[in-house]
C-alpha cells in the first residue's frame, strides 16, 4: 500500500511538473507575438492615414452658406430657393420627404409630389432637378 501510495505521489508531482509546460507549448513564441504586434501597428497606421484623408476631403469642401431647415415644403421661400441641376439630396434637405414619388413619360423623368400641388421634376439620367412647381396657397 505504501508503494502504491509512493507511485502516485510521484506521478502526482511529475504531472504538475510536465502540466506548465504543455500549456507554455500552446502558446504563441514570443517572436509570433512580436510579428503579430507589428502587424497590428501597420493596420492601426493604415487606418489612421484613411481617417486623415477622410478628414481632409470633408475640410475642402465648401460649407452651404443657404441651408433651409430640413422638411419644410410649407414655406414658399423653400420652394424659391430650388435651382436647376439639384441633387434629389440638397431637395430633400429643402422640402423634406415627398409624399408622391413616380415616374413620368417612360421613365424620362421622376417627379416628387408635395401636398398643395407642389411637385419636382427630375431628369432620369441624373437625378437632378429639371424643373418644378410650387404648391398652390
Amino acid at each position: 500500500m505504501t508503494f502504491r501510495l509512493l507511485v502516485s505521489a510521484m506521478l502526482a508531482v511529475a504531472g504538475i511538473l510536465i502540466a506548465p509546460h504543455a500549456a507554455f507549448s500552446q502558446s504563441p513564441s514570443a517572436e509570433q507575438l512580436l510579428a503579430r504586434v507589428r502587424q497590428l501597428e501597420r493596420r492601426v497606421d493604415e487606418l489612421e492615414q484613411r481617417l486623415r484623408r477622410i478628414e481632409s476631403q470633408k475640410e475642402s469642401q465648401p460649407a452651404t452658406e443657404t441651408r433651409a431647415p430640413t422638411g419644410n415644403w410649407r414655406d414658399i421661400d423653400n420652394w424659391r430657393r430650388l435651382k436647376i441641376g439639384m441633387t434629389m439630396n440638397q431637395v430633400s434637405d429643402i422640402l423634406g420627404r415627398p409624399e408622391k414619388v413616380d415616374a413620368g413619360l417612360s421613365l424620362i423623368f421622376w417627379y416628387w409630389g408635395y401636398p398643395s400641388g407642389g411637385e419636382v421634376f427630375f431628369d432620369n439620367d441624373t437625378n437632378k432637378v429639371r424643373g418644378w412647381s410650387e404648391p398652390s396657397r
